[in-house]
């Protein structure tokens, strides 16, 4: 009876420790991905933001997703290339923080023009 008890609980460790997580893991990951639309902006796994342009679910093959990483460059990627999709609040988040940084450079930059003219 002992020399079964340790298999059991190594097994049951296994399953709490390893395959359980990684279960929950992959049910969140399909979870995102069946959430995902044309116009959100998505991070990949290289590392870059992109907004999703189109999706293409071939009869056979594997689906497809168009991303635009800038204007006039659309990559084809397949669904496991995105990490996670980035919340619309966070996007106008960081579109304002970006305008306010250009407004500030081209303050910043004024004076030292007038400054050379003197």
């Amino acid at each position: 009876m002992e020399g079964l008890l340790l298999p059991i609980a190594l097994a049951g460790a296994f399953y709490f420790i390893l395959l359980r997580p990684m279960l929950s893991q992959q049910k969140k990951r399909k979870a995102t991905l069946a959430d995902l639309d044309i116009g959100d902006e998505v991070l990949t796994t290289s590392g870059f933001f992109a907004t999703v342009t189109d999706i293409v679910t071939p009869t056979s093959g594997p689906m497809r997703i168009h991303l635009e990483l800038t204007e006039d460059v659309i990559v084809e990627a397949t669904p496991d290339a995105v990490v996670s999709i980035i919340p619309a609040s966070e996007v106008e988040d960081s579109e304002d923080s970006e305008d306010s940084e250009d407004s500030e450079e081209i303050v910043d930059q004024e004076p030292s023009a007038q400054d050379a003219k003197k």
